[in-house]
């Protein structure tokens, strides 16, 4: 009966985190949002420098400086957020997820070919990895 209840409690944590990230997905693309306005300005004095910097690069990017920007705010705050998001599991989940950190690595076949291939600013006549 341990053993069920180990499962249905880990399967219950999976169904959970599984939940927070479609609840945060709902509400990050697919909620309405509230009417566009420009309500809550934000100002900053960068230096010219800067300043070159983000309108070289919004231009590469066909945008304003203000979406590029906004853009790159929301997704440094939402990395951060990501970041401190605490994850869930139970004893016997964390057990399972400790012994296969914990065990030996297994060799993936394509990243053993891709590490094989010389790099493109390596000369291509030996074919091969020094």
């Amino acid at each position: 009966m341990a053993g069920y209840h180990d499962n249905f409690a880990s399967s219950f944590t999976v169904l959970q985190n599984a939940l927070q990230i479609l609840y945060w997905l709902l509400w990050r693309f697919i909620m309405p949002r509230a009417v566009e306005r420009k309500e809550h300005p934000l100002s900053m004095r960068l230096p010219e420098t800067d300043i070159a910097i983000i309108d070289r690069a919004a231009a590469l990017r066909g945008r304003s400086r203000t979406d590029f920007v906004r853009d790159a705010a929301v997704r440094a705050a939402e990395d951060v957020l990501m970041e401190t998001a605490p994850i869930r599991m139970s004893p016997a989940g964390f057990k399972a997820f400790m012994a296969t950190m914990s065990g030996p690595a297994a060799p993936v076949p394509e990243m053993v070919e891709l590490f094989q291939r010389p790099a493109p600013w390596e000369s291509t006549r030996t074919g091969k990895r020094r």
